[in-house]
């Protein structure tokens, strides 16, 4: 968004109330379907006028709060006001008395048809959103099937999706892709292309390795691209160039659960804990880069983190979903 844009943008949303934002198509897109260029352009916005910031962050919270996946448009009305009375609860008064909740209902009305035209109208864009300590499995609309890792997230046209099967990822995921028109998985680190196959696609801050298990793949990087068929994968190196490989994909490891790891920095084991266990681990800087092999489950906390810190002979204490390490004495 170039400088002209962004002025006008700041003019006109100094007016606007609460309901205003929630049924403006720009704040809504934000919400939905953040990116860090919005992200920079809001905060920006909201620190530059402190005095609208918790307007704008009522507004946000009301439209994540109020959701819904696929609403039909027959018999919306009834639908609508159903699902905003289950989800409003009546507030009292240390009087007693019920405060009046017409504007807090109407609010929430508006925040969902607002949802609703959106969906309806725009290109019906799906994302899908495995949260931490959840793997999600997805079918895509030709029959294709996504397993997203913990703290992942796919994103996909469903209205285009027949003709254009092109699907963005942000984090960890497994594709079994079905037979037809090229098929697309593209992150912020490179894209991969196939006709219909199985391949692992990882991409987490800033690094990214594709395996395949059966058929082909292409995996493209700005100018760079690399073929790969059963057994081979391919990551960025250091100066973010495509480096080939042989490896088992017998497993794809996490979709059964295991992690494994060979002298890879501590600080990626760490960051898989916290996707798979929904944690905060906290360590010194001066440990993350300590190499580690081995493996974790994700199926008990405790023994993951036995796993990981006993063999190099450090220790953990937990206080709710917080981790501290620290080298034994």
């Amino acid at each position: 968004m170039n400088s002209s844009i962004q002025i006008k943008m700041n003019d006109r949303y100094q007016t606007y109330s609460i309901e205003d934002l929630i049924t403006d198509e720009q704040f809504i897109d934000w919400v939905l379907h953040p990116t860090s260029d919005k992200d920079q352009i809001w905060e920006k916005w909201m620190n530059q006028n402190p005095e609208y910031k918790s307007k704008a962050l009522e507004a946000k919270s009301l439209i994540k709060n109020i959701s819904f996946n696929e609403i039909e448009t027959k018999g919306i009305s009834a639908k609508l006001w159903q699902r905003i009375e289950s989800d409003i609860e009546p507030e009292v008064n240390r009087s007693g008395t019920r405060i009046v909740r017409i504007i807090s209902i109407a609010t929430a009305a508006a925040a969902v048809i607002a949802l609703l035209i959106y969906n309806l109208v725009a290109d019906t864009e799906m994302t899908i959103q495995a949260k931490a300590g959840l793997a999600t499995m997805h079918q895509l609309p030709d029959q294709s099937t996504i397993q997203i890792n913990d703290g992942s997230s796919i994103t996909y046209n469903k209205k285009t999706f027949d003709d254009a099967r092109n699907v963005f990822l942000e984090g960890e995921a497994f594709f079994q892709v079905t037979k037809g028109n090229p098929f697309t998985v593209a992150t912020t680190n490179g894209s991969v292309e196939v006709l219909g196959t199985s391949f692992n696609v990882f991409n987490h801050d800033g690094q990214f390795r594709v395996t395949c298990k059966t058929g082909s793949v292409k995996v493209t990087n700005g100018r760079n691209a690399v073929i790969l068929t059963p057994g081979e994968e391919v990551e960025l190196d250091d100066h973010k160039k495509l480096v080939k490989s042989k490896t088992d994909v017998v497993n794809i490891s996490w979709l059964e659960g295991t992690f494994k790891y060979e002298e890879d920095p501590l600080k990626d084991v760490i960051a898989e804990l916290e996707r798979q266990f929904n944690i905060t681990i906290h360590i010194s800087e001066s440990l993350k880069n300590t190499l580690y092999t081995g493996f974790f489950l994700d199926q008990n906390l405790e023994q993951a983190l036995s796993s990981v810190f006993w063999p190099l002979k450090m220790q953990y204490s937990k206080r709710g979903n917080e981790v501290f390490i620290s080298r034994e004495n």
